[in-house]
């Protein structure tokens, strides 16, 4: 997979799952919030959304008097959280960190993504961080003006210019992971680790010794469980490896394991609901399980949904006929971690001796492949 199709099916999937991580907490140890809002140029009567990244729903919505506001939420750890208004003038703030039983936002209608939080030591933690990427910013900006001036003008340049971005990325990199050293106690350093589970931009040595690193009240939270879980989990499955069973529920509830079809050749397909470019695969995968599977071919559809409402209608309007699972955890769906998924749609195939054959096969590349092998093994 090309960095560039891998980054931005990568960029579609965080949007729903970003945040999760925060998800396994006590509500006997929730606490109320409010958010005292105010922005000028705010026009009476007008509808905003709080918006919580952990369950990736709206908690609470309120209307607008007097450019002032107010919104209110239940709150363990600190939260990740966002605020827009309702369609059709739409604005939006995001993301910010309440951690306080009352903060204050302030800004303007006309800068309202730069709105400011107050009252809250994680923002502020977050909003030295980002203070840190400003010089960054700048580089980027004159960059993209260049790669727009250049269009299709002079090949060699515009190959410095994505080189200048790479570094970009390298050195912003750098500086988030050095963050995460020097603020071992902020909840800032602990989502930026646990993005980096999701992402695999860093090696999973690398993860381990800054999970390390934290403090033990991070440790012990419920974003540090999802580190250490991906820690404790993830495998590196590379072809010539034997593939690892997991159990997961169906759509009816039945546990099913991947060991359930040993003996075929399984297709381990990882998608979901909201992936716009494994929803695209899906009739060409009907067309490839409808001429294989008298062959002996099964896929097996894991899911990373955490809707199973939505998964079970994107199963029927596409009519995926072969068997669906899931544990409805998101990007921290277990089969996912122990295969290491980066990013939506990926796959595993899988020949009957439970040997892993092939990896992230797509479109052409499973097809070609499907049709060497059950020509190769027609018994099977």
């Amino acid at each position: 997979m090309d960095l560039n199709r891998a980054s931005s099916i990568l960029f579609l999937w965080l949007i729903n799952i970003i945040g999760y991580g925060q998800s396994l907490q006590n509500p006997d140890h929730e606490r109320q919030f409010t958010i005292i809002g105010r922005i000028e140029g705010l026009k009476d009567q007008t509808k905003l959304f709080l918006f919580d990244y952990d369950t990736q729903k709206d908690i609470d919505s309120t209307f607008s008097k007097n450019n002032q506001f107010v919104l209110r939420g239940k709150r363990i750890e600190p939260k990740q959280l966002a605020i827009s208004t309702a369609l059709p003038d739409y604005h939006a703030v995001g993301f910010f960190w309440v951690d306080n039983d009352t903060v204050h936002l302030s800004g303007t209608l006309l800068q309202f993504k730069q709105a400011v939080l107050s009252g809250s030591k994680t923002e502020d933690e977050h909003r030295r961080y980002k203070a840190l990427l400003v010089p960054f910013h700048q580089k980027r900006d004159s960059l993209t003006a260049l790669k727009r001036k250049l269009q299709y003008k002079d090949s060699v340049a515009r190959r410095e210019v994505e080189n200048g971005f790479i570094a970009l990325e390298t050195q912003t990199q750098a500086i988030k992971i050095e963050f995460i050293k020097q603020s071992p106690d902020s909840y800032v350093s602990a989502e930026f680790l646990r993005l980096f589970t999701l992402t695999k931009d860093l090696p999973k040595s690398q993860i381990q010794s800054l999970y390390l690193g934290l403090s033990n009240r991070l440790q012990r939270s419920a974003i540090g469980q999802r580190i250490r879980e991906y820690l404790e989990l993830s495998q590196d499955l590379a072809i010539g490896n034997h593939y690892i069973d997991f159990t997961q529920f169906d759509l009816a509830g039945n546990p099913v394991k991947v060991s359930d079809y040993k003996g075929k050749y399984v297709l381990l397909e990882f998608w979901g609901s909201g992936c716009v470019p494994c929803r695209a695969e899906n009739p060409q995968m009907v067309e490839l399980y409808k001429k294989y599977h008298p062959q002996e071919l099964e896929i097996i559809g894991i899911s990373l949904d955490i809707d199973k409402d939505r998964w079970r209608k994107a199963v029927e309007q596409d009519q995926l006929p072969w068997p669906q699972l899931s544990d409805l955890k998101g990007a921290y769906n277990k089969g996912v971690l122990i295969y290491n998924v980066p990013a939506m749609p990926s796959n595993f195939l899988i020949d009957s001796n439970g040997i892993i054959i092939g990896r992230d096969l797509r479109r052409e590349k499973l097809k070609d492949k499907l049709a060497e092998l059950f020509k190769k093994f027609p018994s099977h």
